[in-house]
């Protein structure tokens, strides 16, 4: 019964989604407020969104396959430093959205609003340092810092991004958030050379 349940809301929330066309802006928060000023409108409907974020905030396999991917990074870390060699400092080196930084209520706020990606939405929404932390990854990147490894953050988020990035990761603590920890996309996409 209970399912049946959930795929009834689902099913309304896609339909009121598909139909409503016009939005308001009466009563909306600072965030709210923030995004909504940026961009065009947007041409195509960002429904495909929908479901996809709703499962991303709100499923249980979610968060248990975020806690299966930290803990099995734990066992290979212990696993790597019982057969380190050398005398470098290790590091453990992380991507930063959606993989500690969970930028979903962003991808909520597009489907809301209809609106596509474009990078003065995704500047403001950053600007905000609102990102939650994904499930594990404090905790993850703490007992790697509890070890002696050093964790580095590496992001396509552009280098005027850095300060609202840094904040948005001291917020919960993790470990490493500073200028000489987080490599943002200075030039190149690509980040190979900022893993190495």
């Amino acid at each position: 019964k209970m399912n049946r349940v959930l795929i009834v809301t689902v099913m309304l929330l896609m339909s009121a989604c598909g139909s409503v066309k016009t939005k308001s802006t009466a009563g909306a928060d600072s965030q709210d407020q923030m995004l909504q000023t940026t961009g065009a409108a947007a041409t195509e409907s960002q429904d495909q969104l929908l479901l996809a974020t709703l499962w991303f905030q709100k499923s249980a396999e979610m968060r248990a396959l975020c806690y299966q991917c930290f803990t099995s990074a734990e066992n290979a870390l212990l696993k790597n430093l019982a057969t380190a060699q050398g005398d470098k400092t290790p590091a453990v080196v992380l991507d930063i959205d959606e993989t500690v930084l969970d930028n979903s209520p962003f991808q909520g706020w597009q489907v809301l609003e209809n609106k596509s990606f474009n990078d003065e939405s995704w500047t403001r929404w950053v600007e905000l340092a609102r990102a939650g932390a994904l499930p594990g990854a404090v905790e993850f990147t703490r007992f790697a810092d509890s070890l002696g490894v050093e964790v580095f953050y590496v992001s396509n988020r552009r280098t005027t991004d850095l300060a609202p990035t840094i904040e948005n990761l001291k917020r919960f603590g993790f470990p490493g958030a500073d200028s000489s920890h987080v490599l943002l996309k200075e030039s190149a996409s690509s980040k190979v050379e900022r893993r190495s």
